[in-house]
């Protein structure tokens, strides 16, 4: 509801009239945009173009992580909280990373989104 609220706010702030069919529109944007999966696979596309494959093979271990432990079910980022991240965290740890190397790449992932999450929203 929250969402709707914001997209509505924005189309009013536009000055223009607008119909559900352009709130939709706003609506599969915004999921589009900002969602976490979307915003990992934009960063590991950037780094790509970039020539910073490494980095970007390390960051798509760390995605595939969040992926499995989410079930594939994807989350907006502004539903992410700093409970939430931590509740992902540990059960990233304790599920999917066991006793291995990517325990640090998921520590440096979460602090990575944190700060990228408050520039971009």
């Amino acid at each position: 509801m929250e969402r709707l609220v914001k997209i509505d706010r924005k189309l009013d702030a536009d000055g223009l009239s607008y119909t559900a069919d352009d709130v939709i529109d706003e609506f599969n944007k915004y999921v589009n945009d900002y969602s976490l999966f979307n915003f990992m696979e934009s960063v590991i596309a950037k780094l790509k173009q970039n020539g910073k494959i490494r980095t970007a093979e390390t960051y798509r271990v760390t995605l595939n992580s969040f992926k499995k432990f989410r079930q594939d079910e994807d989350i907006m980022l502004d539903s992410l909280t700093s409970k939430l991240w931590k509740h992902m965290k540990h059960g990233i740890i304790a599920v999917v990373l066991p006793q291995t190397q990517f325990r640090f790449i998921l520590e440096y992932f979460v602090r990575f989104i944190i700060v990228r999450l408050k520039t971009t929203l």
